[in-house]
């Protein structure tokens, strides 16, 4: 159920899984989403957001002045984060 959101860039089984809950079950659907229900079920990480939409073809993946949809990030005990660029490790980093 989530290999076809898997196969976009940028899209891992967590993610995936993410966006399902989030009532996005497809690249289609992915590429016509809301971008607040994308932002919140990505957990408020707009980079992600816009990276994720721009790999499966979203018209306007820019993640300006989009608030994050609460209601699509399911609570598993992880935080919205505000995206600094900070959150994913560099390769150098390790």
């Amino acid at each position: 159920e989530l290999i076809d959101l898997a196969g976009v860039r940028g899209v891992g089984r967590k993610r995936a899984r993410r966006l399902f809950d989030a009532g996005i079950e497809t690249r289609a659907d992915l590429r016509e989403a809301e971008k607040s229900v994308v932002l919140g079920a990505l957990r408020g990480r707009e980079k992600t957001a816009e990276n994720v939409l721009e790999a499966a073809g979203h018209r306007d993946p820019e993640m300006d002045g989009v608030t994050a949809d609460t209601t699509a990030a399911p609570d598993d005990g992880e935080e919205m984060v505000a995206d600094d660029g900070q959150g994913q490790a560099d390769l150098g980093d390790f």
